[in-house]
């Protein structure tokens, strides 16, 4: 498989054996946070060091980096927690083109803001997303660095059509009235407990009733099937010692994946365990220890 197709969530990797697994896991991606209220926590103060180091070691393994910027800092949001929209977007668009000119030539790939349509992560509404995010934001990258590529929208593949955070409703909303500013399309989709039922939901069989429509259908029907589809967060826990099940779904998963042309990159959530959150979902473990999993990805990373 070739391995410019397939990436890991690594967030901000403070450890080196975090990198030297990326690299003998024989990845070509990886997913950085760019989380503007931890870099720019007051205005004009801007905290670089770890971002300056996680993208230096990324780069010496030749690890392509796609880096998703989001979270509001106080200051630029009323006080609020940092899933709040900013007040102005022209605050969010100068952080976008302090960082994407920083790392003109390092990172090319940008995503604006994650799952804004889940109240863990945007508490905003979707015409602020729109307004203050999505467009300031892609248009800052697009000004500071012409080579860039902006991607988006991010959305959790969640909800039904009762649901306020019902990801069909968002995606279909984003595309109508932003759309042209997306170079690439990023989805994240998880579903427990097998892989059958994640293609389903991409590009199989759904209760339109519950679930709108399936992924490519819904970006067919859109008029942007001919931009590069992204799935930047999929992956399955290994929850009460449920590694062996964890394994066999990302097997399965990398087997249907193979056919699959319309769907140019995938990028697995996560590379290992946070070791006080009770959800694991790393493919190795909070120290590191390899599950069967990172075993599965590796071997077919290897097959020709």
């Amino acid at each position: 498989m070739n391995k410019d197709r397939i990436g890991l969530n690594v967030h901000i990797p403070n450890d080196p054996r975090q990198i030297g697994l990326c690299q003998e896991l024989g990845i070509g991606w990886a997913r950085l946070d760019v989380n503007w209220n931890g870099i720019e926590p007051a205005r004009g103060q801007y905290h670089w060091a770890d971002l300056d180091d996680a993208v230096q070691k990324l780069l010496a393994v030749s690890l392509n980096i796609f880096a998703t910027i989001a979270y509001s800092p106080g200051w630029a949001n009323g006080h609020k927690p940092r899933t709040a929209a900013p007040l102005n977007g022209s605050d969010f668009a100068a952080f976008v083109t302090q960082v994407v000119k920083r790392y003109q030539g390092k990172i090319a790939y940008w995503g604006i803001w994650n799952e804004p349509n889940l109240p863990a992560f945007y508490t905003g509404t979707l015409e602020d997303y729109l307004a203050k995010i999505l467009a300031p934001g892609a248009d800052a990258v697009h000004a500071a660095d012409s080579g860039a590529k902006v991607a988006g929208p991010d959305l959790s593949h969640a909800g039904d059509t009762r649901d306020a955070t019902f990801w069909y409703r968002w995606m279909n909303t984003i595309l109508a009235q932003q759309g042209q500013r997306l170079d690439i399309i990023t989805h994240h989709i998880y579903k427990e407990p097998t892989a059958w039922e994640l293609w389903r939901r991409l590009d199989g069989f759904v209760f339109p009733f519950l679930e709108g429509k399936n992924l490519l259908t819904t970006l067919r029907e859109a008029g942007v099937a001919d931009k590069p589809l992204w799935l930047t967060e999929i992956g399955w826990k290994s929850n009460r010692g449920a590694e062996q099940q964890q394994a066999g779904n990302y097997r399965k998963f990398l087997d249907g994946i193979a056919s699959r042309t319309w769907i140019s990159k995938v990028f697995f959530y996560e590379l290992n365990d946070v070791e006080d959150f009770p959800d694991k979902w790393g493919i190795v473990t909070s120290g590191f220890a390899k599950k069967p999993a990172y075993q599965v990805i590796q071997e077919q990373l290897r097959k020709p």
